[in-house]
C-alpha cells in the first residue's frame, strides 16, 4: 500500500468493531429517513409542479404551438427530479458496499443523498420549511466535504471556523428563505431573474471556494494518490461549476428581457430542455467522482480523461468559432448579391464545414495538448499505433534466397521493422534480420538499422546478442547474428507463468552485466522488454540464459539528442517516464527503470501499469507503481524495495548502475 492510502486508511478508518456496527447503522437509517421524506413528498410535489402558474403560463404557449401538453415541462422536472435521486442514491449505496469501514466514506456518500433528496424537494415543489432546513443541512455538508476531502483532515488546520461560519449563516438564513419561498413555491424564487442570479451568485461562490482550497491541499499537503483523487474531484466541480454559469447566466438573461406573463419562445423552450438536461448530467458528475476516487477504481485514469477532455474541449470551441464565422460570413454575402434572407443555404454550407474539418481539427488538438501543455515526445494518438500489431505482407517471401555465404530458411520472427529469418553458412546456424523492403527506401529506418548494426558490433558480453556480418544485397539491408536456440522472454511467461524469486533474480542479473557493459560502452538500449530478450536453455536443461537482442534504436549515452520525428521511440509498456517527457537527456537510468519493469513482470506474471496505450503513459509518467508483494506475498521486502526503487519516476532516485540493481536484489 503506498503513503497515501495507508495515510488515509490510518486517520478515517473505523477500526473499533462497535464503533464500525454503529456508524453503519446510523448511516442506513439516515438515508431510509431522507429517502422516506422524498417519498412522502413526491406526491404533492407532482400534483404542484402539474398545477403551478409558474409552470404553466411561460410555456404554455409554445407548448400548445408544437402540439404538446402544457404539463410537459412539470413531468419533465418531476422525472429529472425521481433520476437523480436514483442514480445518486445508487451510487452511494455501492459505495457504502464497498467501503463502509471508513467514517470519510460514510460521511460524504450521506452528503451526496442529502443533496439529491433537497434538489428532489425543490424540482418536485415539496414543502418549504422542509426544503429550507434540508437546504441548510445540504450546504453545511457540502462545505464539510470540500474542506475535509480526501483524507478527513482540514487543511488549513482553521479551515474548521469555515465550516462554522457557513453552517451558522446558512442557519440564519433559513427563515428569510422560507419566507420568500413559501407565498408560491420553493421554485418560484428561482424563476425570477434577481433571485435566480442569487441563487446563481451563491452556488457559483461555494463552488469556487471549494475548488480553490482542494487546488490549495493539493499542492501543499497531498500525497500521490490523494491527488488523483482530488483531480477527479476538481474536474468535476469545474464542469458543474462552468454548466451552472454558463447556464444560469443565459437563463437569467432570458427572464431579465422578459415581460411580466409573457410567454417563452418555441426557442426558449428548447433551451429549457437542453439547458436541464445538460444540468442534469453535469449534477451527476460530482458523485460519480467520488465513488471513482474512493474505490480507487481506474483511480488514476483521471490524468487521460482530463487530456482528452482539453483535447476535445479545444475542438468545439474551434468549431463553434468556425460555424459561427462561415454563417455571419455567408448569410451576409448571399444577403448583398441574392437581396433576400437565405438563411438555411448558409447554415448548411456552415455545418458541413465544421463536421468536415472535426476530424483534422481533432488531430491537430491533440497534438497541441500532447506536445505544448504535457511536454510529450509524442502524441497519444501515435502512442497507440505503437501498440497495434505489424502488418507483415509478404511472410517468408525471402526463404530460398542467398545473402553471401548465407541461405535464406524459415522465418523466425516478424517485426515492425522487417522479418528475421534462420539461415545456414560457414556450416553453423545464424539468425538473418532484413529490413523490410519499402522501410529501406527511407532515410529514418535506414538510419535505424545501420545504428544496430555498429551497436551491436562494439559490444561484446556473453549476454548481448553478436553481430557476425551486415551491408546491403539486391537493395536488402541485414544483419547476420548469431542464432539463439530457445524462446524470447515474453513467450516463456505466457507458457509457464511467473518465475520462482531465485529464477527471475539470476536473469535480472545477468540482463543487469550486459546492461552495465552497454553502458561502459557509451549505448543506452532504450527498448527493454520480453520480446527483445532470448531465453538460451544452459546444458542442465532447467536454467536459463538471456541474451540482449535489437540496438536498434540505442542512443549514444554522451549525445544530447532531441527527437523531431513523429512517432514514440521505444515501446509504451516498458518506457521510462524521461522518456515520455520532453527531456533533454535519456541515459543509461532509463534501462534501469525498464529493467525494473522486467522483474515486476517475472516476478508476479503482470505488468504494474496496465490498460490502453494513453492509460499506461499516463501511468509511467505519475502513477506510483504497486507494492510487488500485493501481487506476490513470498517476495521478501528487500526485493520489493529493490524493485520500487529501479521504478522510481524521478531518475536521480533511481539506482546509478544495473548492477547496483541486481546487488540489492540478491543481498
Amino acid at each position: 500500500m503506498d503513503t497515501a492510502s495507508s495515510r488515509q486508511t490510518e486517520w478515517t478508518h473505523i477500526q473499533h468493531p462497535q464503533r464500525r456496527r454503529w456508524a453503519r447503522m446510523g448511516w442506513i437509517l439516515s438515508v431510509v429517513l431522507l429517502l422516506t421524506i422524498y417519498a412522502f413528498s413526491l406526491p404533492s410535489g407532482i400534483a404542484g409542479a402539474l398545477s403551478d402558474p409558474v409552470n404553466a403560463l411561460p410555456y404554455h404557449a409554445p407548448l400548445i404551438e408544437l402540439g404538446l401538453s402544457r404539463d410537459l415541462t412539470g413531468w419533465y422536472l418531476v422525472l429529472q427530479s425521481l433520476l437523480t435521486v436514483i442514480v445518486i442514491n445508487a451510487i452511494c449505496i455501492f459505495i457504502f458496499h464497498s467501503r463502509s469501514d471508513n467514517w470519510m466514506v460514510l460521511f460524504v456518500t450521506l452528503e451526496e443523498v442529502l443533496h439529491s433528496v433537497q434538489f428532489g424537494l425543490m424540482v418536485g415543489y415539496g414543502s418549504p420549511v422542509l426544503f429550507a432546513v434540508l437546504r441548510w443541512l445540504s450546504l453545511a455538508a457540502t462545505m464539510g466535504l470540500l474542506l475535509l476531502f480526501p483524507n478527513g483532515r482540514f487543511y488549513p488546520r482553521w479551515a474548521w471556523i469555515l465550516l462554522v461560519i457557513n453552517t451558522l449563516t446558512s442557519l440564519v438564513g433559513i427563515p428569510s428563505y422560507v419566507a420568500l419561498t413559501a407565498p408560491d413555491h420553493p421554485i418560484a424564487l428561482l424563476h425570477s431573474s434577481s433571485g435566480y442570479a442569487m441563487a446563481l451568485l451563491v452556488f457559483t461562490g461555494v463552488g469556487l471556494f471549494g475548488i480553490a482550497m482542494q487546488v490549495l491541499r493539493y499542492r501543499r499537503v497531498s500525497t500521490p494518490t490523494e491527488r488523483q483523487q482530488t483531480k477527479w474531484i476538481i474536474s468535476s466541480m469545474v464542469l458543474i461549476t462552468v454548466m451552472v454559469i454558463s447556464l444560469g447566466t443565459i437563463r437569467a438573461l432570458l427572464l431579465q428581457t422578459m415581460e411580466p406573463g409573457q410567454a417563452l419562445t418555441v426557442g426558449h423552450l428548447a433551451f429549457f430542455f437542453f439547458g436541464e438536461t445538460f444540468a442534469f448530467i453535469a449534477s451527476l458528475s460530482l458523485p460519480i467522482a467520488i465513488c471513482l476516487s474512493i474505490v480507487r477504481y481506474r483511480l488514476w485514469d483521471v490524468d487521460l480523461l482530463i487530456n482528452r477532455s482539453l483535447v476535445y474541449g479545444l475542438v468545439t470551441i474551434s468549431l463553434v468559432l468556425i460555424y459561427l464565422i462561415v454563417f455571419l460570413v455567408l448569410r451576409a454575402v448571399l444577403e448583398a448579391t441574392i437581396g433576400a434572407d437565405q438563411g438555411v443555404i448558409p447554415l448548411a454550407i456552415a455545418a458541413g464545414i465544421s463536421g468536415g474539418l472535426f476530424n483534422p481539427l481533432r488531430k491537430q488538438a491533440q497534438n497541441v495538448i500532447d506536445r505544448r501543455l504535457y511536454h510529450f515526445r509524442f502524441d497519444l494518438n501515435q502512442a497507440g499505433q505503437g501498440k497495434k500489431k505489424p502488418e507483415i505482407r509478404f511472410p517468408g517471401s525471402l526463404t530460398g534466397r542467398r545473402i553471401g555465404a548465407y541461405e535464406i530458411l524459415d522465418v523466425i520472427g516478424r517485426g515492425g521493422m522487417g522479418e528475421v529469418y534462420k539461415g545456414y553458412g560457414h556450416d553453423h546456424t545464424v539468425a538473418i534480420k532484413i529490413l523490410a523492403v519499402d522501410l529501406a527506401e527511407q532515410n529514418e529506418f535506414r538510419a535505424r538499422f545501420q545504428r544496430e548494426a555498429r551497436t551491436t558490433g562494439a559490444l561484446d558480453h556473453a549476454n548481448i546478442v553478436k553481430l557476425l556480418d551486415s551491408g546491403e544485397s539486391d537493395r536488402l539491408l541485414y544483419l547476420i547474428l548469431e542464432f539463439v536456440d530457445g524462446i524470447d522472454l515474453g513467450e516463456h511467461l505466457q507458457r509457464h507463468g511467473p518465475l520462482e524469486v531465485d529464477s527471475a533474480i539470476a536473469l535480472i542479473t545477468a540482463l543487469a552485466a550486459a546492461l552495465d557493459h552497454a553502458h561502459a560502452a557509451g549505448f543506452v538500449h532504450r527498448d527493454l522488454k520480453p520480446s527483445n530478450i532470448m531465453l538460451r536453455p544452459d546444458a542442465d536443461g532447467e536454467t536459463w540464459q538471456p541474451i540482449l537482442m535489437d540496438f536498434g534504436i540505442a542512443k549514444i549515452a554522451d549525445a544530447i539528442t532531441r527527437y523531431t520525428g513523429s512517432g514514440a521511440v521505444g515501446t509504451i509498456d516498458y518506457m521510462a517516464p524521461e522518456q515520455i517527457i520532453e527531456a533533454r537527456e535519456v541515459d543509461h537510468r532509463a534501462d534501469i527503470y525498464a529493467l525494473g519493469l522486467l522483474c515486476f513482470e517475472m516476478l508476479t506474471g503482470e505488468r504494474p501499469f496496465k490498460g490502453t496505450a494513453a492509460q499506461v503513459l499516463f501511468a509511467h509518467i505519475q502513477q506510483p507503481a504497486p507494492d510487488i508483494r500485493t501481487l506476490n506475498d513470498v517476495i521478501p521486502r528487500p526485493i520489493a524495495h529493490a524493485i520500487a526503487r529501479a521504478l522510481e519516476k524521478n531518475a536521480a532516485n533511481r539506482f546509478d548502475s544495473a548492477g547496483q540493481f541486481a546487488a540489492a536484489l540478491n543481498d
